[in-house]
């Protein structure tokens, strides 16, 4: 007689999500030395239709984050700039936005590099992969 062995991969999914959620959370300050201006030197969208690279496309992305925890930008393509306002703050080596105008920025974990901040998340059915590179300050 053959046994055969379902694996609950939804339920170890789920199990491993609850971990990481009960693991030790936000610093409910921003990180030290992450203050600056970082623009996208790489973004990238992904679908079942393909690969976009977003910066060839013409698009520039600039974000400020401030030491009290706030920030501001803009996206701009198209034509069209959109203002990226609101907060930052931080997990561990994760950073996240949070933006008075909802939008893809808030659902992207950014991991924390020296002078970049890196992410590859999937929001909706689009897989975005993107890299903010901190600006040198003027001199």
């Amino acid at each position: 007689m053959r046994h055969t062995v379902r694996r609950p991969i939804p339920f170890l999914l789920l199990a491993a999500g609850a971990l990481i959620s009960c693991s030790d959370t936000t610093n409910p300050s921003p990180a030290p030395n992450l203050e600056g201006t970082f623009a996208a030197s790489s973004f990238t969208t992904t679908t079942a239709g393909g690969t976009i690279d977003r910066i060839a496309e013409g698009l520039t992305f600039t974000i400020t984050l401030k030491a009290d925890g706030t920030t501001e930008g803009s996206v701009s393509a198209a034509g069209q700039t959109v203002d990226v306002v609101g907060t930052w703050d931080t997990t561990q080596s994760v950073l996240r936005f949070h933006q008075d105008a909802p939008n893809f920025l808030g659902e992207l974990p950014f991991n924390i590099r020296p002078n970049q901040l890196l992410s590859d998340a999937t929001y909706g059915v689009t897989r975005f992969r993107v890299t903010l590179t901190r600006e040198a300050p003027p001199r």
